[in-house]
């Protein structure tokens, strides 16, 4: 309390006030944001003598310029006679007329020591004549008056007292003189009475225009206008719309792959794994609908649900689309690797163990530390039209308690899994699988699942002060990574089928249908077959004329010998000698294989013809080749090897 009444009486003091004003300039706080309120008293000129090494004269009335004083009125303006029976400038006459005739320093409270010697005296008055009413009538002789009863009396007398004094009328009120204070304003280097306030009717009145800095007087406080930052209802249409036609495109690429899933590019495994990278895609593309609502468009009560929904869909997605391209490229690296015959792993379990991964963590996170929806401030901006208003964006986010331990725990489990599929991407990126080479597609695929998703989370974790930016950088980036997975994986597919629309799966037609299909097959196709045919058969030629030069000598040999009996393994050879001998003289260019697959019953008529080992017929095989066919098995005595005919070891 004394530091106050220090402070508040340093004010009156000119060199106290000077040094306050000097830094008021050197820290700029004047002008029309700022309004200064002033004890009045200071004489004329007073900055002029501050003798302040630091600030001149001019500063100080720069910094000064528009403050306002508040001093009570000393006298009153009004021209009525008061309880004295003078008016306040008659009174004012006789008191600066004593003044110098006893060569007296006047003090500017005069009018209230005045008026406050008449309400004492009025109160003492009145207190005089309500004890003499009392002995008056009081049946004690010796009547006396507590100080205690002295005191109310005296208190109650001034609150009933009022009167017509030089400062105006004089009224107490909660134990406060009532009265009127005089605002002046400092302008143009002097103070201007600007205008009175009336304590007891609380009314101000004005009685010149005061002058201001600014367009107007400066105000007590700086306005917040609170900002709400979100999507813009353009940008959420245009993304949607988007979204929309992605959607669609996904679903009329996995129409046309169920209806051509007989084609032996869809065939079983490769549809499953295909129809789970569309559910994928749409479950992402959904996704983007739920992040561009906000309280704009749904009620907090809606968000609050939309927080987890959001969340599940997008994660879901991903983990489903990532995981039916890493089975598929799983499949190819197996192949690649290791022996065609061995089995890869089952695509169903690879897309389970991720899938089951992705729905323990997120629903430990639903149930221990749920996501809720909350406003976030980012920042204070100053609004260019008015330095007075302040404007507080503020963001709705979806956070929970611990949001950067589960973001962390997410991006471990999902990280190195998209590390392996990168790796095998890489790995088989240039490995060639017939009828059509996807290796590559999927590699790609990969790829850019990785490196998208990578950019989109950095991004959005970047922009979240920025919702709008947020928003759009998110759905770019889920559109952009999905539907470039979808145009890698399935066109090139669709223009192979409509190349070649009747490759169908060999496993699933019947030979009724195999021969309608080959009666329809493109003239491409029959071309490249037959060509294939041909060189084959070239080679096979070539291979039959070295053996006939072979078996002709065997021949000659066993004319030299003909009375030597042939054994039991020569006689089951010249059984399989007869079939090839019945392949060669019915003129067709067939191997016994084939023969055997176009008829069982062939070998019926195998059995049934004469044993042409016999010497009978010796002389009738001097030109005949394949009846000394079973001399190949035997190397010991001079035969042919086994390796050196295709032909011979398919028989």
């Amino acid at each position: 309390m004394d530091n106050d009444v220090r402070i508040i009486i340093g004010l009156f003091d000119e060199k106290l006030a000077s040094k306050v004003f000097c830094c008021v300039h050197n820290l700029n706080m004047f002008g029309r944001k700022y309004q200064w309120i002033l004890p009045s008293g200071y004489k004329q000129g007073w900055w002029e003598d501050s003798n302040i090494s630091t600030c001149s004269s001019k500063s100080l009335l720069i910094a000064i310029e528009g403050y306002i004083s508040v001093d009570l009125k000393h006298l009153s303006d009004r021209q009525i006679k008061g309880i004295s029976g003078r008016t306040p400038q008659e009174y004012e006459g006789e008191y600066k007329q004593q003044l110098r005739q006893q060569r007296l320093v006047g003090s500017k409270l005069h009018g209230f020591a005045y008026d406050g010697v008449w309400a004492i005296a009025l109160a003492l008055t009145q207190v005089m004549e309500s004890i003499k009413q009392r002995e008056k009538h009081n049946i004690h002789r010796n009547f006396t008056v507590s100080n205690t009863e002295l005191e109310n009396m005296i208190l109650h007398s001034m609150k009933q007292l009022q009167f017509e004094g030089v400062t105006g009328p004089v009224f107490f009120r909660n134990g406060q003189r009532m009265g009127c204070l005089k605002l002046s304003q400092f302008q143009g280097g002097k103070e201007i009475e600007v205008g009175l306030y009336n304590t007891s009717t609380e009314v101000l009145q004005l009685t010149r225009k005061m002058k201001f800095q600014g367009t107007g007087p400066a105000r007590d406080r700086t306005t917040v206008r609170l900002l709400r930052k979100g999507v813009s209802l353009p940008l959420y249409s245009i993304l949607s719309a988007t979204t929309g036609l992605a959607i669609i495109t996904a679903i009329g690429f996995f129409c046309l792959n169920i209806k051509n899933r007989d084609h032996r590019l869809t065939k079983t495994p490769g549809l499953f794994l295909d129809n789970l990278v569309f559910l994928g895609t749409i479950l992402s593309f959904t996704s983007i609908f739920i992040f561009g609502l906000d309280r704009s468009l749904v009620s907090d009560h809606d968000l609050q649900i939309l927080c987890s929904v959001r969340t599940w869909f997008l994660s879901i997605g991903h983990s489903i689309t990532f995981a039916a391209l890493l089975a598929k490229i799983w499949r190819v690296y197996m192949n690649m690797e290791m022996n065609k015959s061995s089995k890869a792993s089952d695509p169903v379990k690879v897309v389970g163990l991720l899938l089951f991964a992705d729905v323990a963590i997120l629903t430990c996170w639903q149930v221990v530390d749920p996501l809720r929806h909350i406003e976030s401030e980012s920042g204070w901006e100053t609004d260019p039209s008015d330095e007075d208003i302040v404007i507080r964006p503020f963001i709705t986010c979806c956070e929970s308690r611990r949001m950067n331990l589960w973001l962390t725990i997410m991006y471990a489990y999902k990280g190195p899994v998209m590390l392996l599929g990168c790796f095998l991407a890489w790995s088989t990126r240039k490995v060639q699988e017939p009828p059509l080479n996807d290796s590559m597609y999927l590699a790609g695929s990969v790829l850019i699942l990785t490196v998208l998703c990578v950019c989109g989370v950095s991004g959005y974790h970047v922009t979240s002060h920025q919702p709008g930016v947020q928003f759009c950088f998110l759905a770019v980036a889920i559109l952009l990574c999905n539907t470039s997975i979808i145009c890698l994986l399935f066109l090139p597919k669709i223009l192979h089928i409509r190349n070649s629309p009747v490759e169908t799966s060999q496993t699933t037609v019947t030979d009724k249908d195999q021969t309608r299909d080959l009666q329809t097959t493109d003239e491409n196709e029959i071309a490249s077959l037959l060509d294939n045919l041909q060189i084959e058969n070239q080679h096979l030629c070539g291979q039959i004329t070295q053996l006939d030069a072979e078996l002709e000598i065997l021949a000659v040999q066993l004319l030299e010998n003909p009375e030597q009996e042939p054994s039991p393994q020569d006689a089951h050879m010249a059984q399989r000698g007869s079939s090839a001998y019945f392949r060669e003289t019915s003129g067709e260019g067939k191997s016994l294989v084939q023969l055997e697959q176009q008829d069982p019953n062939q070998e019926d008529v195998f059995q049934s013809l004469p044993d042409i080992n016999s010497p009978e017929h010796v002389q009738r095989r001097m030109s005949v080749q394949l009846p000394i066919l079973h001399h190949a098995y035997l190397p010991g005595i001079g035969g042919v090897n086994a390796s050196c005919s295709s032909l011979l070891n398919q028989a």
